[in-house]
């Protein structure tokens, strides 16, 4: 009888305090949430939301004939490793993920599989006709 009777005083207290303590933490923000900003307009948001690097490769810049394949990443997100095969003295690895363009022609990244990645550009056969053409890079060591 006596423990419902402190267990009742005990909720109602709490309940009472609850809403005070509520308000006063409603007046600060989380310290380690971070401040998102959203902008209407899309090339404004896509410049807040990436950030580059000057000293870091990018996979545009390689051609796909120096491309090579080192390891491959699978799960949820598919990702592969490569290098440039022309830099031998600090080859520095990159990330490739699937729908990424590669090479100053923009070749897609269409699957990452087991054996290594495939690629697929679109060009113009003899007949003015569209075509794609799929291009295998294997993971080589």
């Amino acid at each position: 009888m006596i423990k419902n009777i402190l267990l009742l005083l005990l909720t109602t207290n709490a309940l009472a305090i609850s809403p005070v303590i509520k308000s006063r933490l409603q007046n600060y923000r989380d310290p380690f949430k971070r401040n998102v900003y959203r902008s209407s307009n899309k090339d404004q948001k896509r410049k807040e939301l990436k950030t580059y690097f000057s000293n870091r490769i990018n996979p545009q810049n390689i051609p796909i004939e120096n491309l090579k394949v080192t390891g491959v990443y699978l799960g949820k997100e598919r990702r592969a490793l490569a290098v440039d095969s022309t830099n031998t003295q600090d080859p520095e690895p990159f990330i490739i993920k699937e729908g990424m363009k590669l090479g100053p022609d923009a070749i897609e990244v269409k699957a990452i599989l087991p054996g290594g990645i495939v690629l697929v550009e679109k060009i113009l056969n003899v007949y003015d006709e569209e075509e794609y053409l799929e291009t295998v890079i294997p993971v080589s060591e």
